[in-house]
């Protein structure tokens, strides 16, 4: 069963892009963050097999044991962190753009999924997961409050 999804982002970033056209008659570079302001988020691709969807994450220099998976049946939301490496406190650096710090992203899957059969695999900074679909919408329960 096939599911629209909803980007809550995709108005955001067609204002930014028509905010950006707009500043660049001003400013060369348009709405830019300020140097050593970055957002990063992990860089997803998701393939729809015909029993299954696999979701690949981009986590580079994400220990598997600083991250956090919770699979619903309509959505993946994933945590993680990128500890900071200690460094003395003489160290002259003559340039430091590695980022540090931690992520959340939740999306929506296009499709429901079974979380019980979930296959995961995480090598050299790629998260692959591998969801297995199901054939119809996940029941709810429904609670009628007037009866108790």
């Amino acid at each position: 069963m096939k599911r629209e999804i909803w980007d809550p982002l995709k108005d955001m970033k067609e204002f930014r892009k028509e905010m950006n056209d707009i500043f660049k008659i001003y400013w060369k570079e348009g709405m830019t963050l300020p140097k050593g302001i970055k957002i990063r988020e992990p860089l997803i691709d998701i393939i729809d097999k015909k029993k299954d969807l696999i979701v690949i994450f981009e986590l580079p220099g994400i220990d598997k044991n600083d991250l956090n998976l919770i699979i619903d049946p309509d959505r993946v939301e994933i945590k993680a962190k990128k500890k900071v490496e200690k460094v003395g406190r003489n160290e002259n650096y003559f340039r430091k753009e590695r980022s540090y710090g931690g992520f959340y992203k939740v999306f929506s899957l296009p499709v429901y999924v079974n979380p019980d059969k979930t296959k995961v695999d995480f090598n050299k900074g790629v998260l692959t997961l591998k969801l297995s679909k199901l054939k119809k919408q996940p029941k709810k329960k429904i609670i009628n409050l007037s009866e108790k």
